[in-house]
């Protein structure tokens, strides 16, 4: 993949934008809030013989404050109208720590005190709050993108990896199970199905994990059958099913990996009307069927490649391209060219590879300067696989 086909530089509008897609929606959150919030209340709080409230919160407010709390971390999306690189350095950090989140909590429990006119139930507002944003982080855990569950004493990203990023089956479980509690009003029956819900989420979940499990053995069974000592030998959750995976085993120049199907025993058999679902599905194999792909991180030396392998190190090393070293944890060689004599290279993380879509998120590339001391033109590619020049790229925490 040589020569990558891109038009004039253009400068970055948030590079946010691109990578919208690449962590789990806040209308996915805003349902496990509800649904969990659900599942906690009963009933509204019936007059007291004066007229005025009781005492307890209402089970709207816990409503609420929970769902709002749920989304509450992704605020950290602001960030990206401060930096281009916001994405990959900033989010999930600050606002998504376990360390920080009794905080958080506080500062929400004020603010709805205040709202709701409840002040007498601060606490309890303060630890509703602390389980919508204890649920977020939860479900950033489980995919691949990885929570700074210690900032600000360790930026390190921690995951589960066991779910992709928009999880079709897991929003429709939630949204259908939210809108039949809510059909069902104050009823008994609403808040045994909002449990339902949550334990179907859980059941859900455990299915996902017991894949990963499989998969991940494959990928350790091929390493071993192909005599491959590596340390990475993984399985990362595709779309539309538990049961897609990619399997990832690292080479002495890069990375092999296949998608398959754990679950499936026919070959499927495309078609020129296969729709986009289709398509998707039909890329994932049986382990027996599966087709090997290899990727290397620089390139191959002797290779016909526009650039060589010795130049595409020398530009993955570059201080100005720290920002996605420290990011990319599968990093991979997508494309290299000459631009009016500069040499460049573009890399992708293959943690979000995806097949059945032409642009990905997360590729990002690097051109040597113009002229010796000038910096180096850094760019992310867009949907249309245009270069896009990154100029803020100032961390906005560390």
């Amino acid at each position: 993949m040589n020569g990558l086909p891109v038009g004039g530089h253009r400068q970055c509008r948030p590079c946010l934008q691109p990578h919208a897609n690449s962590q789990m929606d806040p209308f996915t959150h805003a349902l496990t809030g509800a649904v969990l919030a659900r599942s906690l209340t009963r009933r509204a709080d019936p007059p007291n013989p004066a007229g005025r409230p009781g005492d307890s919160l209402a089970a709207w407010q816990v409503l609420l404050v929970i769902t709002v709390a749920a989304v509450f971390p992704d605020i950290d999306a602001v960030f990206g109208f401060v930096s281009d690189i916001a994405t990959l350095t900033d989010r999930r950090g600050i606002t998504h720590s376990a360390v920080m989140l009794p905080l958080w909590a506080l500062l929400l429990g004020w603010v709805f005190a205040r709202l709701l006119r409840r002040q007498t139930r601060f606490w309890a507002l303060a630890a509703y709050a602390a389980i919508g944003i204890g649920l977020h982080l939860v479900f950033d855990l489980i995919n691949a993108f990885g929570v700074m569950l210690l900032a600000p004493f360790s930026w390190q990203r921690f995951d589960w990896g066991m779910t992709f990023i928009i999880d079709l089956g897991l929003t429709g479980m939630l949204l259908a199970g939210l809108l039949v509690t809510l059909l069902l009003g104050r009823r008994p029956m609403a808040r045994r199905m909002a449990l339902l819900t949550c334990a179907l989420v859980v059941l859900y979940l455990g299915v996902q994990l017991a894949a990963k499990s499989v998969a991940t053995d494959l990928a350790r069974g091929y390493a071993r059958a192909n005599s491959l000592v590596t340390d990475v030998a993984i399985a990362l959750p595709r779309p539309l099913s538990p049961f897609h995976w990619t399997l990832v085993v690292q080479t002495p120049s890069g990375y092999r990996y296949a998608h398959v199907d754990v679950a499936r025993r026919d070959i499927p058999v495309a078609s020129a009307d296969d729709g986009f679902f289709a398509r998707i599905q039909n890329v994932f194999v049986p382990v027996g069927a599966a087709s090997w792909m290899e990727v290397s991180r620089f390139g191959t030396a002797g290779a016909s490649q526009a650039v060589g392998a010795a130049e595409v190190r020398a530009l993955w090393d570059d201080p100005a391209f720290a920002f996605y070293r420290e990011f990319a944890n599968l990093p991979a060689l997508f494309s290299t060219s000459v631009q009016q004599g500069r040499p460049c290279a573009t890399f992708q993380d293959l943690r979000f590879v995806s097949p059945g879509r032409e642009a990905q998120p997360f590729r990002y590339g690097i051109c040597r300067a113009a002229i010796p001391g000038a910096k180096p033109f850094v760019y992310t590619l867009d949907d249309d696989g245009r270069e896009v020049g990154i100029n803020r790229t100032t961390r906005v925490l560390f």
